[in-house]
């Protein structure tokens, strides 16, 4: 009985040492960082930006030329610029010895965007919406734009378009999508295309963009259409421009019945 009660001691003691030592450690460390950071030795020299930085952050940086060397946080101050400027897919901060200190940012890359309210937002491949710099132009334009819609169906319509390499993708700019799960493809010239029912299914929208692609280069259609619309996942009715020329123009022809 005394042999375990002094082993208990032991382990006790042996125990509180290891946490005397850690948090004298820790007080030391604490000491050391706050002396480097107050001494004049130990600041800023001049704080560097490489890639594309956001002009709000140039223009409020968060670490200026004279602030204390390790007065601050890399690893903090990179989260808090990711969650501020969701436009930024990574960020990294670091020190150098010569008292200088690099901000290296990497911009999302959009594959669409999107008007919300009066700014133009890109969406990237994994469907992150972000506030871009410019208005995006040459990005196809995915609507509505309203905040907080999810735009994973209509990006993956889109990669799913792409995908088809059919000709009549390069003249596509919007995609608009209804709460039904329809959409309205637009082209060049605002020309729209009435897809119907959005099926993801990639042989679905590749049979679907030929049978497009078909009807688009056939030669009734060889002074361009006003509008075309799929009455099921095989037809298209098309409406060609000279018919508005007609005195009796029909509202359309069936292709692919």
């Amino acid at each position: 009985m005394a042999y375990q009660w002094r082993s208990l001691t032991a382990a006790v003691w042996f125990w509180a040492k290891a946490a005397l030592f850690l948090v004298s450690a820790g007080a030391s460390a604490w000491g050391a960082a706050h002396v480097l950071g107050a001494s004049a030795r130990w600041r800023i020299d001049r704080v560097d930006y490489e890639g594309p930085v956001p002009a709000a952050l140039l223009e409020n940086p968060p670490l200026k030329a004279g602030d204390g060397l390790f007065r601050f946080s890399a690893r903090r101050l990179e989260q808090r610029l990711r969650a501020e400027f969701p436009q930024l897919e990574s960020v990294s901060v670091r020190r150098g010895w010569n008292r200088a200190v690099t901000v290296r940012a990497v911009a999302r890359r959009p594959v669409a965007r999107r008007l919300e309210g009066d700014r133009w937002h890109g969406i990237d491949a994994d469907g992150r919406v972000f506030p871009l710099e410019t208005v995006g132009e040459g990005l196809v334009i995915l609507a509505p734009g309203s905040v907080g819609d999810s735009p994973v169906a209509a990006l993956t319509l889109l990669d799913r378009l792409n995908a088809t390499r059919e000709a009549w993708t390069e003249r596509l700019y919007k995609i608009k999508m209804s709460p039904d799960g329809e959409a309205v493809l637009y082209l060049a010239e605002d020309v729209p295309v009435h897809w119907g029912v959005v099926s993801l299914d990639p042989a679905v929208v590749d049979a679907k963009a030929r049978r497009l692609g078909r009807v688009l280069s056939a030669p009734e259609a060889r002074d361009g259409v006003v509008y075309a619309r799929f009455v099921d996942d095989q037809r298209v009715v098309i409406k060609p421009k000279i018919a508005d020329k007609e005195p009796n123009a029909k509202t359309g022809r069936h292709h692919g019945a």
